[in-house]
C-alpha cells in the first residue's frame, strides 16, 4: 500500500505525465483546427513537430531517469520497481495517445502529406528501439541484481525468486508495449501504404478532374461561341426581317399610290371616253344633216312646192332637228345665192341648165363636208388635250398636296426619334422603327416627286402640241368658205 500511494504521487508530481497530457490536448486541438480550417495545416506541424521535439528532450530525460533508477536499483529495488512501473505506465500512455492520434489523423485528416506520414514513421521505429533498449536493459539489470543478491549475506530463495518474478512480470509488460508499438507501427505503415494509394487515386482523381476541367473550359467556350453565332444570326435575321418589312411597307404604299393613280386613270379614261361618245353622237346627225342637204336637194323648181318638198327631204335625212323657218330661209337663200330660178320643163325632161346646176351643187356640198370635217377634227383635239391638261393639272395638286402631308409626317418621326433617343438611347427597337418608317417615307416621297415630274413633262408635252396647233391658222379655213358654206357650218355648230 505504501508502495502504491508513493507511485501515485509520483505519477500526479511526475513532468513527463504532465508533458504528455499537455501534448496530447495540444495536438487534439490543432487536429480539431486543422478540420476546421485546413490553411492552418503548415502552422499545426509545426507545433507538432515542436512538440514531437519536446517529447524527444521527455524521452532523453526518462531515459536518464531510468538509468539513475537501475543505479539506484542495487541499494533499493523497491524504488527501482516503483520507477519502472512508472516508466511502463507513462510509455503506455504516450503509446495510445499516439494511436489514439494517428487514428484521429487517418479519420479526419486523410490528406495529409507523406512527408508527415514518414515523420511518424520514423518515430515509431525509434520508439520501438528505445522499448527494446529497455528490455534488453532491464534484463540485463534483473541478471545483475540476481548476482549481486546471489552474493549477499542475506540471500535467500525465496527472495531471489520474488525479485525474479517482479522483473519477468515488468519483462511481459514491456514486452506487452512492445508488441503493442509493433502492432501500431504496422497498422501505421499499412496506413502509409493506403497513404500512398490514396495519394495515387487522388492524383488520378485530380488529373480527371484537370481533364473535365479543361472539357468543361472547351465546352463552355463552344457555348458561348454557339450563343455568339446564334446572337449574330439572329440579329442577321431581325436585319433581315425588318428590311423585308421596310420593302413590303414600301411596296404596299406604292400599290396604294398604283391603284390610286389607276382609279383616278379610270375615272378620266371614263370621263373621256363619255365626253368622245358625246361628241361623237353630236358629230354624227351634224354630219348626216350636212351630206343630206347637199347631196340629197332635188333639182331647183321655180314654184314654191318644190322648195317645200326639199325641205321635207331634208328634213327626213336628218332626223336630228326638227325643220323651222330658220333652215327653211337659209335653203332659200342658198337657192338664191346659186342662182336656182324655176325654168319649165320641155317634155317632162328637165333642161340642160339644170343638169349643170346639179353638178356644181354637188361639188359644193363635197367641200363644205371636207371643211366641216377638218373643223371637227380640230375641235374635237382641242377639247381632249385641254381636258386632259385639266386632269394632269389636278392629279399634280393632288400629288404636291400628298407630298405635304408626307413632310409633315416625315418631320413629325424625326422629332419624335430625337426626343426617344434623348430620353432612352438603349431602345434600340423603337429608335430602329422609326428610322425604317422615315426611309420609307423617304421613299414615298421620292416617288411622288418622280410622279409630279412626269405629270409637269407630260404638260409640258401637251402645251408644246397646243402651240403647234394653234400655229395652224382656223382663220384660213374659215376665210377660204363661201357665205352659203359658212352659213352651213353655223347651222351644224347650232
Amino acid at each position: 500500500e505504501r508502495l502504491k500511494k508513493k507511485e501515485v504521487r509520483q505519477r500526479r508530481k511526475s513532468p513527463e505525465k504532465e508533458a504528455f497530457k499537455k501534448r496530447a490536448k495540444l495536438q487534439q486541438e490543432n487536429s480539431e483546427e486543422t478540420d476546421e480550417n485546413e490553411a492552418e495545416e503548415e502552422e499545426e506541424e509545426r507545433d507538432e513537430s515542436g512538440c514531437e521535439e519536446e517529447e524527444g528532450r521527455e524521452d532523453e530525460d526518462e531515459d536518464s531517469g531510468s538509468e539513475e533508477s537501475l543505479v539506484d536499483s542495487d541499494s533499493d529495488p523497491d524504488e527501482k520497481e516503483v520507477n519502472f512501473q512508472a516508466d511502463l505506465a507513462d510509455l503506455t500512455c504516450e503509446i495510445e495517445i499516439k494511436q489514439k492520434l494517428i487514428d484521429e489523423l487517418e479519420n479526419s485528416q486523410r490528406r495529409r502529406s507523406q512527408r508527415r506520414l514518414q515523420t511518424l514513421k520514423h518515430q515509431y521505429e525509434e520508439k520501438l528501439i528505445l522499448l527494446q533498449n529497455k528490455i534488453r536493459d532491464t534484463q540485463l539489470e534483473r541478471d545483475r541484481v540476481l548476482q549481486n543478491l546471489s552474493t549477499m549475506e542475506c540471500y535467500t530463495e525465496e527472495k531471489a525468486n520474488k525479485i525474479k518474478a517482479d522483473y519477468e512480470k515488468r519483462l511481459r509488460e514491456m514486452n506487452r508495449d512492445l508488441q503493442k508499438l509493433q502492432a501500431a507501427q504496422k497498422e501505421h505503415a499499412r496506413l502509409l501504404k493506403n497513404q500512398s494509394r490514396y495519394e495515387r487515386e487522388l492524383k488520378k482523381l485530380q488529373a480527371e478532374v484537370a481533364e473535365m476541367k479543361k472539357a468543361k473550359v472547351a465546352l463552355m467556350k463552344q457555348m458561348r461561341e454557339e450563343q455568339q453565332r446564334r446572337r449574330l444570326v439572329e440579329t442577321k435575321r431581325n436585319r433581315e426581317i425588318a428590311q423585308l418589312k421596310k420593302e413590303q411597307r414600301r411596296q404596299e404604299f406604292q400599290i396604294r399610290a398604283l391603284e390610286s393613280q389607276k382609279r383616278q386613270q379610270e375615272i378620266v379614261l371614263r370621263r373621256k371616253t363619255q365626253e368622245v361618245s358625246a361628241l361623237r353622237r353630236l358629230a354624227k346627225p351634224m354630219s348626216e344633216r350636212v351630206a343630206g342637204r347637199a347631196g340629197l336637194k332635188p333639182p331647183m323648181l321655180d314654184s314654191g312646192a318644190e322648195v317645200s318638198a326639199s325641205t321635207t327631204s331634208s328634213e327626213a335625212e336628218s332626223g336630228a332637228r326638227s325643220v323651222s323657218s330658220i333652215v327653211r330661209q337659209w335653203n332659200r337663200q342658198i337657192n338664191h345665192f346659186l342662182g336656182d330660178h324655176p325654168a319649165p320643163a320641155v317634155n317632162g325632161t328637165p333642161p340642160r341648165k339644170k343638169f349643170q346646176k346639179k353638178g356644181a351643187s354637188q361639188s359644193f356640198s363635197k367641200a363644205a363636208r371636207l371643211k366641216w370635217q377638218s373643223l371637227e377634227r380640230r375641235i374635237i383635239d382641242i377639247v381632249m388635250q385641254r381636258m386632259t391638261i385639266v386632269n394632269l393639272e389636278a392629279d399634280m395638286e393632288r400629288l404636291i398636296k400628298k407630298r405635304e402631308e408626307l413632310f409633315l409626317l416625315q418631320e413629325a418621326l424625326r422629332r419624335k426619334r430625337e426626343r426617344l433617343q434623348a430620353e432612352s438611347p438603349e431602345e434600340e427597337k423603337g429608335l430602329q422603327e422609326l428610322a425604317e418608317e422615315i426611309e420609307v417615307l423617304a421613299a414615298n416621297i421620292d416617288y411622288i416627286n418622280d410622279s409630279i415630274t412626269d405629270c409637269q413633262a407630260t404638260i409640258v408635252q401637251l402645251e408644246e402640241t397646243k402651240e403647234e396647233l394653234d400655229s395652224t391658222d382656223t382663220s384660213v379655213v374659215i376665210s377660204s368658205c363661201s357665205l352659203a358654206e359658212a352659213r352651213l357650218l353655223l347651222d351644224n355648230f347650232l
